[in-house]
């Protein structure tokens, strides 16, 4: 569906949280930084979106579009950028952009994944293996 909704496990006390304005299929998380849920949708109704809840007044805020399917939200605790997965691609904005000032045309940078970079490295050093060979 397209609620959020708040379980308290204690009290078993069920409070909705906000809306989406598409179905919740893809990325969920909440950011301490910024205090707001990032929902994200992968499939059907508004698919490739990803927005804001603040959890407080669950007002709901278009964060970007244009994702082939937002499946998976992060925020890295030691950088502080926020990654974006979707079908195929993962993407990075930095910490130093401020969450409060983007629009729906945020530029996200994308990353390469580990696979790339395994491989990348192999070939370096594949080529300094060989050049070392040589002499």
């Amino acid at each position: 569906g397209s609620q959020v909704r708040a379980l308290n496990p204690t009290t078993n006390v069920d409070v909705a949280v906000g809306s989406s304005s598409g179905t919740i299929d893809g990325g969920m998380t909440f950011d301490p930084i910024s205090g707001l849920l990032f929902i994200g949708t992968a499939n059907g109704v508004n698919s490739g979106i990803v927005e804001t809840i603040d959890p407080a007044t669950g007002a709901r805020k278009l964060f970007a579009t244009g994702f082939n399917g937002s499946l998976g939200i992060l925020r890295e605790p030691v950088s502080g950028d926020l990654y974006f997965l979707e079908a195929n691609q993962l993407y990075r904005l930095p910490s130093s952009a401020v969450i409060g000032t983007l629009t729906a045309t945020v530029k996200l940078i994308p990353t390469l994944s580990q696979t790339t970079l395994l491989l990348l490295g192999l070939l370096i050093l594949g080529v300094t293996f060989r050049a070392w060979r040589r002499t």
